[in-house]
């Protein structure tokens, strides 16, 4: 009997260590993915504070569609007006 239940205390722990180390990992993976969120939107602020510099309506209409399509993970893109994405 002793056995048994030291057996069902050791299976107990092992399983509560194995849910202790996943959570443990989690928090880890979902910060790193806030910082790439957070540095993703950081980069897209600044590209639109550039564009609405430029004066030429049409071309900022174009360049922000370009953003817009590159911020939502768009692969090879084909930007407005013809002109291949040079980075795509």
């Amino acid at each position: 009997m002793t056995t048994l239940t030291g057996a069902l205390f050791t299976v107990g722990g092992g399983a509560l260590a194995l849910h202790s180390r996943r959570t443990m990992a989690n928090p880890a993976k979902a910060a790193e993915d806030n910082q790439e969120k957070i540095e993703a939107e950081h980069r897209l602020d600044k590209a639109t504070t550039l564009i609405d510099r430029i004066e030429d309506p049409a071309a900022k209409d174009r360049l922000n569609a370009a953003a817009a399509l590159k911020a939502l993970g768009a692969g090879r893109l084909e930007l407005p007006g013809g002109t291949p994405d040079p980075e795509g």
